[in-house]
């Protein structure tokens, strides 16, 4: 019986020999040997592509904290300059009127309330005073008395 197991194996039953189906499942192993191989190869690709997302990800993060902090840096930096250049004004003023002559009341009432102004923001407006009217030196003059000479 086993003799004819095989005899029919080799014979052409349906066209196609034991050799011929022995070649086609090793043409099919090594097709799967290279499918396995190239599939490995692709997943080492994937791996390697997330890790480069996650640090382009990781780079773009840092890069928007870092621009919100120079934003804040920059705004903390112009609510510094404003009421220092305010003060600074005033200092000219006050050199101003000390250079004209002898300090007069304006001028004193400058050096004391100036810097209270500036630690309460909120009570007080650059250039103004409680009356809600601009202050001028003694030494300034008003658009009137310019127009009288």
């Amino acid at each position: 019986m086993t003799v004819e197991i095989q005899d029919n194996l080799q014979a052409p039953a349906g066209g196609l020999s034991v050799d011929d189906l022995n070649q086609m499942i090793e043409a099919s192993n090594l097709l799967t040997s290279r499918l396995q191989e190239s599939h490995q190869r692709l997943q080492v690709e994937v791996v390697r592509l997330r890790r480069q997302l996650a640090s382009a990800d990781a780079q773009l993060q840092r890069s928007r904290r870092l621009a919100a902090l120079g934003e804040m840096a920059t705004g903390i930096a112009h609510e510094i300059r404003n009421p220092l250049g305010a003060i600074q004004l005033y200092n000219d003023m006050i050199v101003q009127d000390l250079a004209a002559g002898a300090p007069t009341q304006t001028t004193t009432h400058y050096a004391r309330t100036s810097p209270r102004r500036w630690l309460h923001p909120a009570q007080h407006r650059v250039g103004c005073c409680p009356s809600g009217g601009p202050r001028r030196l003694a030494t300034e003059t008003s658009p009137s008395d310019k127009a009288h000479r």
